[in-house]
């Protein structure tokens, strides 16, 4: 239970992570990604061994990255399927990262940046319409 959402945030934070080294070039970010989704494809395979869902809420934190931004996220779990999840992009002064988030990067960085803030918005979403991480 614990294992699937702890899987379930380390896939949604490892997303995100590639996007915050937005000063690297762009063909470092494209191999990342491609890292990224290697290891989505490994958790997905571990996560259906997992136990069903324990009904609570469970918060996880990454951790920093180049710049000192993390991501929080909150999963709720109710009768056993996920059933909201929060995806909070903070900056390190602990603000939410925005529209301008990536900029000082350049276009592609900026650009980067961005589709990856979208991604693990979107991601959560998806755990939230699934109701589980499988």
């Amino acid at each position: 239970m614990n294992k699937k959402i702890t899987l379930a945030s380390v896939a949604l934070l490892s997303l995100t992570l590639v996007g915050c080294g937005a000063k690297n070039d762009a063909k470092e970010n494209t191999a990342k990604e491609n890292n990224t989704k290697v290891e989505a494809n490994n958790v997905e395979k571990t996560t259906e061994e997992a136990l069903e869902l324990k009904d609570g809420t469970y918060t996880g934190k990454s951790s920093e990255d180049d710049f000192g931004g993390h991501m929080e996220v909150t999963i709720t779990v109710a009768d056993g399927k996920i059933s909201n999840t929060e995806v909070k992009n903070l900056q390190k002064d602990g603000s939410e990262k925005g529209e301008d988030y990536g900029k000082e990067a350049g276009e592609e960085g900026h650009k980067t940046a961005q589709m990856t803030l979208e991604a693990s918005q979107t991601y959560g979403q998806e755990l939230t319409e699934k109701g589980s991480v499988e």
